[in-house]
């Protein structure tokens, strides 16, 4: 995956701004962190999978854990 940094941030905004909207997904939070992306990806689906955009939000959750885990950005862990 060849995207910038810059992208990964604007992908972030994109899925807290579907998450959070009229607050109608199911998650402990909506801040777009690495913890809450992996926990999005293993059990996002249980609850939100109907909810509006949720293919959408799902891609770009799964495209920014994909370039964390591409990319050793040292001093991050998870």
């Amino acid at each position: 995956m060849n995207i910038s940094l810059g992208e990964v941030l604007t992908l972030r905004s994109q899925w807290e701004e579907i998450v959070r909207y009229r607050k109608s997904y199911d998650l402990p939070h909506y801040n777009g962190t690495i913890d809450n992306l992996y926990q999005f990806i293993e059990n996002g689906a249980k609850r939100n999978r109907f909810r509006k955009n949720f293919e959408q939000a799902m891609e770009i959750a799964q495209q920014i854990v994909s370039y964390y885990e591409e990319t050793n950005i040292s001093g991050v862990s998870r």
